[in-house]
């Protein structure tokens, strides 16, 4: 049985559904969600790893140095500051990419892998959304 998928606006993903992403748009073959956690999976199905990179630091060097993001915190003034971020980089065609300000640097960083690979668009499996 083939599961539903829902388009989403790559400046809207977050959490479980963002990571999902990031994994298509990175190329990992093997993404699974599990039933019990709905944690996005990659790997053998024996030993099968989190692939969280929204808030496991340690799955985002890698993105930064492949994609060549430049992370900026959001313009400090004495009128506003929201702390968000936002992230940078330029596509092939030296076009330059920026995401809109973001709550935190890791999902600007995603935000911006997705944006880069698949566009700024893209089609989520329907469980992976969150509820509101």
């Amino acid at each position: 049985m083939r599961k539903k998928a829902v388009k989403i606006k790559t400046n809207a993903l977050t959490g479980r559904a963002l990571d999902w992403a990031v994994a298509r748009a990175v190329g990992y073959e093997s993404i699974r969600i599990s039933s019990s956690t709905k944690d996005i999976l990659i790997g053998y199905i024996d030993r099968p790893v989190i692939y969280s990179p929204t808030w496991d630091w340690n799955q985002i060097p890698a993105l930064l140095i492949d994609y060549r993001i430049a992370v900026i915190p959001e313009r400090c003034t004495e009128a506003a500051f929201s702390g968000g971020w936002y992230a940078s980089f330029y596509f092939d065609d030296e076009k330059q990419h920026t995401t809109n300000i973001c709550d935190t640097p890791q999902i600007a960083i995603c935000r911006a892998v997705v944006a880069a690979q698949l566009g700024d668009e893209v089609e989520i499996p329907d469980e992976l959304l969150e509820e509101k």
